[in-house]
């Protein structure tokens, strides 16, 4: 390949980029951007549709999570997690940080179950 026809296949490659950049950093502005207050039964039936739960997060867990609250008061208030281990409780969240990676709220417990931490991951 002589130098322009390389020059034009990075420039092309850098467009890309640039796009897919700009795609993630909307996604991301859009989510943080609107949040919702956390709402049970809209939690609930996002089990079918967790992309739902991104919104309500933030509500989520400012308001209604306290550290120190039992398991069962979590599990009460939130359902089942759907996942098969106990210590983190997971709830599948889909792609709210981004469109590779999905995210989960994981809520950890100590061994008298009571919470000690809980984070939004990316995995």
């Amino acid at each position: 390949m002589d130098r322009s026809t390389v020059a034009k296949v990075y420039r092309k490659a850098e467009l890309v980029c640039i796009i897919a950049a700009l795609c993630v950093i909307t996604r991301l502005a859009w989510v943080a951007l609107t949040p919702e207050d956390f709402d049970r039964q809209r939690w609930l039936a996002a089990e079918e549709h967790p992309d739902q739960r991104c919104a309500m997060t933030g509500d989520l867990l400012k308001r209604h999570i306290r550290l120190g609250m039992s398991k069962s008061e979590l599990l009460a208030l939130l359902g089942p997690s759907g996942r098969d281990w106990d210590n983190p409780v997971a709830y599948y969240l889909d792609h709210c940080r981004s469109d590779i990676d999905p995210d989960t709220v994981d809520f950890y417990f100590d061994a008298q179950g009571k919470l000690v931490r809980h984070e939004v991951r990316t995995h």
